[in-house]
């Protein structure tokens, strides 16, 4: 162990006791946080797999007249579950000591220090409003402690409600707030008109969010123009934004009966026009209701969001909406249209988050046998056969796409085929002089002629991930084959791969195969298979008159050269046409793609 991580353990025991259960080592304060709050905020580690963690400690001894709001904030915190509070993972009170393991992450006032994308902020005041109303409407209760000490942001830029050091029921006997707000620190300068006149107490004659309201008002005005004083908030609009400040204005109502409440506040800045309008928010709003609308309203949004999603931070992207997206994705929610934005979110992550969180999803995926999924998955691969390791592609991506072969619909045969190329890189040598070429021997006979044109394009340019004895079995049947397909465009495409894939061939083969079965051609009735027979003959004629410059002389009539010289020759000797077939490398691909029915841009 470290001895920093000693030291760190140590600490924890000795500050906590032997017998006390806190499996987190107390890291470093956050330094930025000191004399915000009664909390000492600092960086954790979880002793039992090293996972990071925030941890809020309170020093009991060091002020015991704080004591009481802090295990009261404990207490509240431990018992409430909401998606927009500060998730409790662990915690442990002691007679000196309260400490709170929490997500990752950093106080509010840090993240508008490093100026946090606007986007965020307005998606931020939209959570927090939200979880407010809850706690007033639904749980009849008051936070009463609203400021940007008690706000903090995780890993995406979401904003999570904490201080709960106030936090109170209405229809208890001694409401927190009531008997306590007085010793939090400040508490006077963020109170509302009615209590500042009246007392804590006050708040029991008065709606039960209207204390919440007037701070989140002040909150706002805190966001964007640093310092608040009740005075000023209500006139004195500074950077907050024209169409946020108007309905802020609401919220500090002098009158708590005539105060909007926080759904008021969060229906009037959705409305047409309103803050919270913004595509950002509306994006993230529906993706968080995705598994509750139409397929159509769905499918919609999924392609407005590819084109979209590259504005958005680039934090929030990765740690928010790509899980979301993975999530709908994998449990159907979301189906093929999610992909695209996938990958876009993907491609900023490095190789061990990709391998952790995408790459089980879209692995699991390949299996699904829904058409249009594997269909979007086929035409997105490219993207995830960069990321994906060697040995998931080899082990199990392979098997599921290789379904595709046999499919009865022609779109995905193409893109199967389309995909085999794209992973061909990172296929084995087993796979690529088995599997693929044996389907790929058999597409070449497809009743469609576009998939055979294609399947000779592909054979052409899979041509250099093969080995030796591979192209020897597949290269020459297949392509003498096409060279008789009664599609014109299947022949053309065939002459070309032969062109650009003579570097295989010895000189016999050339001279014993490929001229006799290209000589055909040169009278074929399309003129574009003729035009593209004469340049194929060309190129093999050139590369034997370079190896016939090598070959020893003849030393008696019929007697010629050994015959082993002429295959050992083979494309290293003989490399003379090798620029011209090089020049035709886009062939079919460019040629055909337009009049054919797959393109491979």
């Amino acid at each position: 162990m470290a001895l920093s991580e000693f030291m760190r353990s140590t600490l924890s025991r000795v500050v906590l006791g032997k017998d006390t259960a806190f499996p987190y080592s107390i890291g470093t304060r956050v330094l930025s946080y000191e004399g915000r709050s009664l909390w000492a905020l600092h960086r954790g580690t979880c002793q039992s797999d090293s996972s990071e963690v925030s941890i809020l400690a309170f020093d009991c001894k060091a002020n015991p007249s704080k004591a009481p709001l802090a295990r009261h904030a404990f207490g509240k915190l431990r018992t409430m579950r909401h998606p927009d509070l500060l998730r409790f993972i662990d915690g442990v009170e002691t007679d000196t000591h309260i400490y709170i393991a929490t997500d990752v992450v950093v106080p509010l006032e840090d993240a508008l220090s490093s100026d946090q994308d606007e986007q965020l902020i307005a998606w931020g005041l939209f959570k927090i409003s939200g979880v407010l109303s809850f706690l007033n409407a639904d749980c009849n209760t008051i936070h009463g402690n609203i400021r940007t000490s008690s706000i903090f942001v995780n890993s995406a830029g979401e904003w999570k409600l904490g201080g709960f050091e106030l936090l109170s029921r209405m229809d208890e006997e001694f409401p927190q707030i009531t008997t306590s707000a007085s010793l939090l620190p400040d508490s006077q300068r963020y109170a509302p008109p009615e209590v500042q006149q009246n007392g804590w107490d006050s708040v029991k004659n008065h709606p039960t969010g209207a204390v919440d309201a007037w701070m989140f008002g002040a909150l706002i005005h805190e966001i964007f123009n640093g310092s608040f004083t009740s005075s000023s908030a209500q006139t004195s609009r500074g950077k907050i934004p024209p169409r946020l400040f108007s309905v802020m204005r609401s919220l500090m109502n002098a009158s708590p009966i005539s105060r909007f409440t926080l759904r008021a506040f969060q229906d009037a800045a959705l409305h047409t026009g309103g803050y919270f309008t913004s595509d950002f928010v509306q994006s993230v709003l529906f993706l968080e209701n995705l598994n509750v609308k139409d397929a159509g309203e769905r499918d919609s949004f999924l392609r407005k969001l590819e084109k979209t999603v590259e504005s958005f931070p680039g934090e929030f992207s990765r740690h928010k909406i790509l899980p979301e997206l993975l999530k709908a994705l994998e449990f159907g929610s979301a189906g093929s249209k999610a992909i695209g934005s996938i990958n876009k979110i993907a491609e900023s992550l490095d190789e061990e988050d990709y391998e952790k969180q995408v790459a089980p999803i879209l692995v699991r995926m390949f299996a699904v046998q829904d058409r249009l999924l594997r269909l979007s998955l086929l035409e997105h691969l490219g993207p995830m056969a960069e990321r994906l390791p060697e040995r998931v592609i080899n082990s199990e991506v392979y098997a599921h796409i290789a379904t595709g072969f046999n499919d009865s619909t022609p779109i995905l045969r193409e893109a199967t085929l389309k995909a085999v190329f794209i992973m061909a890189p990172k296929l084995s040598n087993k796979i690529l002089g088995g599997d693929v070429t044996k389907q790929l021997s058999r597409l070449a006979m497809d009743p469609e002629p576009g998939i055979r044109t294609n399947t000779v394009v592909c054979l052409g340019k899979l041509s250099r991930y093969l080995d030796d004895s591979s192209r020897k079995q597949v290269l020459l049947p297949a392509f003498f084959t096409a060279l008789r397909d009664p599609f014109p465009h299947a022949r053309s495409a065939s002459l070309m791969s032969l062109s650009a894939t003579m570097e295989y061939y010895t000189p016999m083969d050339g001279a014993r195969k490929v001229i006799p079965n290209v000589s055909c051609l040169l009278v074929d009735p399309v003129e574009e298979v003729r035009d593209q027979a004469f340049k194929t003959l060309r190129a093999c004629l050139s590369r034997l008159e370079t190896h016939s410059a090598t070959m020893g002389t003849v030393s008696k009539a019929g007697e010629e050269g050994s015959a082993s010289s002429l295959v050992e020759a083979g494309p290293s000797a003989v490399s003379g046409a090798a620029g011209t077939a090089a020049n035709w490398a886009g062939w079919a691909v460019t040629s055909f793609a337009k009049r054919v029915s797959v393109r491979w841009d």
